[in-house]
């Protein structure tokens, strides 16, 4: 029988995240959705359970530490609206739109005066112009003073290894790895805060400049972001970290210092004679009932 040689070739494409999110892509968000706290010292962000996440496209060409995700923070008065979009609104209208190795094609039909991704014309493999996604149109404006700059970027995102020794569900490891995506913004406290999990594909260029100075066309008054998540939370200044907490616990209602008020609340607060009289009997094991209630 002859010998012989034989091959073959298949294409394949490795898709990565673009237009949505899993939820099981996400750890964590904070502050929480929804939570009370001081927080106006703290930068939103968002964990993600793959590590490199951040990094598997680009927002800055050739500063492959600058993520391609961003946290938008947004006050009550600029907080925009989600809106339901496929990939061909982000796309300006009448643009061809076209996918690598296929077939498929369609047309843009984002509004003129708006600016989205410079690469949405030309799909990858396995996408279509007619992808579900979810979308923010903010103005020219607004998005200039908020955007981070291109040389921010980098230092908006890094990653986390935590120890989960002691966590139940996790025993047989000893450390996990995380990604953090963090807001360039603090919030404004006793307001409500809207945090936005965005893309910044490609946009670098577009970027605000050092200087605030906007890098949009000129022509452009509002520009169009796909959001991935979305929650809000209140930075209060009511002096409720921990400490401060406990602490109060040992004032009376104008204030000053004196006993815990985690005590029997009936009647005036005891002297300190008496306190010390009932730790006494508490320690001979001879307390009465009324030591309870001191």
């Amino acid at each position: 029988q002859e010998e012989g040689s034989f091959s073959t070739s298949k294409q394949f494409a490795v898709k990565g995240e673009r237009f949505t999110f899993k939820p099981e892509d996400y750890h964590s968000v904070f502050p929480q959705n929804h939570a009370n706290g001081e927080f106006s010292e703290v930068l939103p962000h968002v964990v993600f359970k793959k590590r490199i996440l951040p990094w598997n496209r680009t927002s800055v060409k050739g500063e492959e530490s600058a993520p391609w995700l961003a946290v938008f923070l947004f006050n009550e008065d600029e907080v925009p609206t989600i809106q339901k979009k496929t990939a061909k609104d982000l796309v300006p209208n009448g643009t061809p739109i076209t996918v690598k190795g296929s077939t498929v094609k369609g047309t843009g039909t984002m509004p003129a005066g708006y600016y989205s991704y410079p690469c949405f014309d030309k799909l990858d493999y396995g996408e279509s112009p007619d992808d579900p996604c979810n979308a923010i149109d903010i103005s020219a404006a607004l998005f200039n003073k908020i955007a981070p700059t291109a040389t921010e970027l980098p230092y908006l995102a890094h990653i986390r290894e935590t120890t989960t020794v002691d966590k139940e569900d996790q025993q047989a490891l000893s450390d996990q790895s995380y990604a953090v995506v963090l807001s360039n913004r603090l919030s404004k406290t006793n307001t409500t805060s809207y945090a936005f999990l965005v893309s910044l594909e490609n946009m670098g260029p577009n970027l605000p400049a050092e200087d605030g100075s906007s890098q949009l066309p000129s022509d452009v008054q509002h520009v169009r972001l796909l959001c991935y998540k979305s929650w809000r939370f209140i930075a209060n200044d009511l002096d409720q970290s921990f400490k401060s907490l406990l602490e109060n616990l040992n004032k009376d209602a104008q204030g000053n210092l004196g006993l815990t008020t985690l005590q029997f609340p009936s009647g005036p607060a005891p002297s300190q004679e008496a306190v010390q009289e009932a730790l006494s009997r508490q320690a001979t094991g001879t307390m009465t009932d009324g030591d309870g209630q001191v």
